[in-house]
């Protein structure tokens, strides 16, 4: 049995492969199950929440010491030891893997929207570059974008009023999948901080589910993809982007990584 530990998420599911997965938030809770079960304990380091309250630090430092493998979901991350960390403690433990969703559908078979459509997908809202998503709205008024948003946040007014851009509520994964799928190229802008420095966000991955390519900025981990993830310089041009046609085969590679990855780890640490 295995207790993977994930901060921002508290659910326990079943895993294709058999292998018991409960996901968890309180340190406390996680480690009494471990004394009564003898799971093995595992932590997905998936952001720098340094700018979080002490007591999430502290926990923070309680899981690794705590985890029999502690899993890094970006090079920012597995390079920046966190404070009060045991450096000794962190080499042992801590290995870089890139997640991505446990589902992988297959190469989508809808049908593109006639109008060349850029889309974003999240529930963040304060690290979002609202801004830039509107110049980038204005500056390609032969595109159209589409938002998966809460649409309760001040920010977003921006891009209410620019004609080419509709903001939409959020939808099931599966739902969405389809939606994605449309469109031609999925879109990553955020407000650079220490934060998004250590991000790898999941919604790259569906984006990479829908076989679109992605325009960032702000987010330096996705220069790791740089076969289908493009940085956004000042002067990006969509029309370049979609006529590059990345092929299926290079959002493949990158969508059959994470939980084998996972497994081939805890396997060679000798956890199983």
């Amino acid at each position: 049995m295995y207790l993977n530990i994930m901060v921002d998420r508290n659910i326990i599911e079943k895993l294709d492969n058999g292998i018991d997965v409960i996901l968890v938030i309180e340190i406390q809770g996680a480690l009494k199950i471990k004394e009564i079960t003898g799971a093995k304990l595992i932590y997905d380091r998936t952001d720098n929440w340094s700018d979080l309250s002490e007591q999430f630090n502290t926990n923070e430092i309680a899981l690794i010491n705590n985890a029999d493998v502690a899993f890094c979901t970006s090079n920012y991350l597995y390079n920046n030891v966190p404070e009060g960390c045991d450096l000794e403690t962190w080499k042992k433990k801590c290995t870089l893997i890139y997640t991505s969703c446990n589902k992988k559908y297959e190469v989508p078979t809808v049908k593109k929207y006639t109008t060349p459509t850029a889309v974003y997908a999240g529930v963040g809202i304060k690290k979002v570059n609202w801004m830039m998503f509107a110049v980038l709205a204005e500056q390609n008024p032969d595109w159209n974008f589409k938002f998966y948003v809460r649409d309760d946040h001040q920010e977003i007014n921006i891009l209410k009023g620019i004609s080419n851009v509709e903001i939409l509520p959020l939808i099931p994964e599966e739902s969405l999948h389809n939606e994605l799928s449309k469109c031609h190229i999925g879109l990553v802008y955020y407000k650079p901080s220490g934060y998004t420095d250590g991000m790898l966000p999941l919604k790259v991955y569906d984006y990479f589910n829908a076989r679109i390519p992605v325009v960032f900025y702000g987010c330096p981990e996705l220069r790791e993809f740089s076969d289908c993830c493009f940085e956004e310089d000042g002067s990006i041009n969509l029309n370049d982007i979609l006529e590059k046609r990345v092929a299926t085969s290079v959002y493949d590679k990158y969508l059959n990584s994470d939980i084998n990855e996972k497994l081939q780890q805890i396997e060679q640490l000798g956890l199983k």
